[in-house]
């Protein structure tokens, strides 16, 4: 995986690869040490309010997880069948998720800037 800031502290842009699958996603974990205990699940709670919104500006469908029984919550986009063995998909993969890297980008951006 690679990541980078969203702008917010504990929220992340991360791009996940394994043999089987590979997935964009934004990542909310602002650590045990946060005051606000449940900082990660309020900030679910205020993407998911325009939940509508995003996923119209996105252009599909996005995997919601509050992920109650754990500490981040997370917002992805999946891809299945994955076989990095054939490098000859590389290529298509790779633009694939760059694409929806910068889908989700401009479709969160604005509710992450108005986060708490």
């Amino acid at each position: 995986w690679i990541g980078a800031g969203a702008g917010k502290s504990g929220i992340t842009y991360n791009y996940y690869i394994t043999y089987k699958h590979a997935s964009c996603e934004i990542y909310l974990d602002r650590g045990k040490e946060f005051v606000e205990p449940n900082i990660n699940k309020i900030r679910f709670d205020q993407l998911y309010k325009h939940k509508n919104k995003i996923e119209k500006e996105f252009g599909g469908k996005l995997n919601w997880y509050r992920l109650d029984d754990r500490r981040a919550s997370a917002v992805n986009v999946r891809f299945e069948g994955i076989d990095l063995n054939d490098k000859e998909k590389w290529d298509k993969l790779q633009n694939k998720m760059i694409d929806t890297m910068i889908r989700l980008e401009k479709a969160f951006g604005k509710y992450i800037k108005s986060l708490e």
